[in-house]
């Protein structure tokens, strides 16, 4: 767990400084899908694929670690290309400010938001 943290702080810190730049906004991401030739969409969804799948791995890792995952996404769920994209419009449409962050960032919270995880203690008082 102390390594995983340690790495996400670094990330963290990496990320106010490099990374927030050197990624496009939601908004602009969209819109950049929008108007890209079908070579340019398939790239696109294959770095939003990429991202997804890293949020994956992470919350097998802290689901390892008896952590609260980063989102709890229900069984039976498809998260495809077109649902991401259609994820990431509602949620800019209902908060505006996640159009201005960057796209990692806002997929991450559209996730969190439309997927959230019960805490353990939720769980218990639901059985009861």
């Amino acid at each position: 767990m102390r390594t995983l943290m340690t790495g996400l702080a670094m990330l963290a810190a990496l990320g106010t400084t490099q990374v927030a730049h050197a990624e496009v906004p939601a908004n602009e991401f969209l819109s950049r899908y929008h108007s890209a030739s079908d070579k340019g969409k398939a790239e696109l969804r294959l770095y939003m694929t990429g991202l997804v799948t890293a949020y994956g791995y992470a919350n097998t890792a802290l689901k390892a670690q008896g952590a609260m995952p980063l989102y709890c996404v229900p069984k039976g769920t498809d998260l495809g290309d077109e649902e991401v994209i259609g994820l990431m419009r509602q949620t800019i449409k209902r908060d505006s400010q996640i159009g201005r962050t960057p796209f990692g960032m806002g997929l991450l919270v559209a996730l969190d938001r439309r997927f959230p995880c019960k805490s353990k203690k939720e769980d218990k008082n639901l059985d009861k």
